[in-house]
């Protein structure tokens, strides 16, 4: 005989959280982006400051945490500007960057929020 294993109540709970996220992600995904795009911005330019102003390591980790991953498709968008931006024509400025990178960030974020939510939702019935 197969052995049934049957799921904890804590288990079905996470599972119903997680969809539920991923519902609100699909029912309000222009909010969601922007929330993640602008905190991880913040959470970036924290790191760089408190980096600058030799704060403890321990101060790090949460932000590290956040930006290697729900914050990581702002944090290649900002990469991905601050490499090109030398080589744009015309490409110089710190308010032309800091426009330029969020919309970036924000399109990849859209993107890559769009697609994790569709996929932890499941099929479509």
């Amino acid at each position: 005989m197969k052995a049934r294993q049957q799921s904890t109540g804590s288990e079905r709970g996470d599972l119903n959280l997680v969809k539920r996220i991923a519902y609100s992600v699909l029912k309000w995904p222009k909010l969601w982006t922007a929330s993640t795009t602008l905190l991880t911005l913040v959470a970036g330019a924290s790191a760089l400051v408190s980096a600058d102003f030799g704060a403890p390591f321990w101060m790090f980790v949460p932000l590290l945490l956040w930006l290697t991953t729900v914050g990581l498709p702002t944090t290649l968008a900002v990469l991905l500007v601050a490499t090109a931006w030398g080589r744009i024509p015309g490409g110089s400025g710190l308010l032309p960057f800091i426009l330029c990178a969020t919309a970036v960030a924000f399109l990849f974020q859209a993107v890559a929020l769009r697609f994790f939510a569709s996929k932890l939702r499941g099929p479509v019935r």
